[in-house]
């Protein structure tokens, strides 16, 4: 008895399977809905085809469009291409445009039956824009050294669907080091362990930026100078004397190291004291400033007022658009 029921389920299942078959083929058989795989920009017009099979039984008179959010394609936007073609042309105008585009069959009164088939739209605002705020500094205070670059790729719907590769170049773009980390999007960082000449005159930059969905490219070039782009230390060490006591008007003297190797560099030296409500810059009248090598040393004498109080130099490395600023005191 219960070899006969097994036997009874097997075949009851085995004859369903038929009829899935059918089903889920007339499903596919219906027709196709191309192209299969589609994306657009904004403000480009989005072209569908929907074609049925010709043992499906249907024609174009018995097709509908609809689009995004269950909302029925107007006759202005569909064009009969022969008798088993409907096409469908709408403008994308914004990003709710993106979504799933579905071709049905209707029966005579209109009503959706069967789903011909179906695809998803993906809408983006520009396939590749211009990257832009695209800078590097080289970190001499770090350990190790580090060659850092930074850049903006801008506004994107999918910016999953980016590919970004940057290689650093020390010769002039003959030979590169790709971004040690692997997955990037809008910053890399290079030491000394992955690049030892990463102190030579000048570094290129090559950024490249793909989209993977709509297969286009973007290489952005740039040529770094060391000298423009470095982070030097703080000086080591800064130093203020007075040759007279701090009651009796006299001279004083800062000394403070700037940073080697014939780099431009400047210094602005800040007067503080009880008797100075608003600080004094660079204080002109009595000073002297002279160069030893790489130290710089400010010699101040006052004339009427009593006590320096606070000196404080800030040593700056001039790069053309950023100083890199380093403040010490000294009394």
């Amino acid at each position: 008895m219960h070899r006969l029921s097994h036997w009874f389920v097997v075949g009851f299942l085995l004859s369903l399977i038929p009829r899935f078959q059918a089903f889920f083929f007339q499903q596919l058989r219906l027709g196709e809905l191309t192209p299969k795989n589609p994306s657009i920009l904004i403000n480009q017009t989005l072209e569908l085809n929907c074609t049925v099979f010709p043992d499906s039984g249907l024609n174009t008179s018995l097709l509908k469009f609809y689009l995004p959010r269950h909302i029925e394609a107007s006759s202005d936007m569909l064009t009969v291409v022969g008798d088993r073609t409907l096409l469908l042309k709408k403008t994308i105008s914004k990003i709710e445009d993106e979504g799933q585009y579905i071709c049905w069959s209707v029966n005579k009164t209109g009503s959706p039956v069967d789903m011909v088939n179906s695809v998803t739209l993906i809408v983006e605002y520009e396939d590749v824009r211009n990257v832009t705020d695209f800078q590097c500094i080289l970190d001499n205070t770090s350990n190790p050294k580090e060659f850092r670059c930074n850049w903006n790729l801008g506004k994107y719907l999918h910016p999953l669907y980016l590919d970004v590769n940057i290689i650093l170049s020390v010769d002039n773009g003959q030979n590169g080091v790709n971004c040690p980390q692997k997955k990037i999007s809008e910053q890399c960082i290079w030491t000394e362990h992955d690049e030892p000449n990463i102190n030579s005159m000048s570094n290129i930059v090559i950024l490249n930026v793909t989209n993977l969905v709509f297969k286009t490219s973007k290489i952005f070039r740039k040529e770094f100078w060391t000298q423009n782009i470095s982070k030097h230390a703080p000086p080591s060490f800064i130093n203020a004397s007075s040759s007279s006591s701090l009651e009796q008007c006299g001279c004083a003297t800062i000394t403070w190291v700037t940073i080697p190797g014939g780099v431009k560099t400047t210094s602005t030296v800040t007067l503080k004291s009880q008797w100075n409500t608003v600080p004094l810059v660079n204080p002109k009248s009595g000073s002297t400033t002279k160069r030893t090598k790489d130290v710089l040393i400010l010699r101040r004498c006052c004339s009427s007022s009593p006590g320096w109080g606070c000196l404080v130099a800030r040593s700056m490395f001039l790069d053309g658009k950023n100083d890199r600023r380093r403040r010490h005191t000294g009394r």
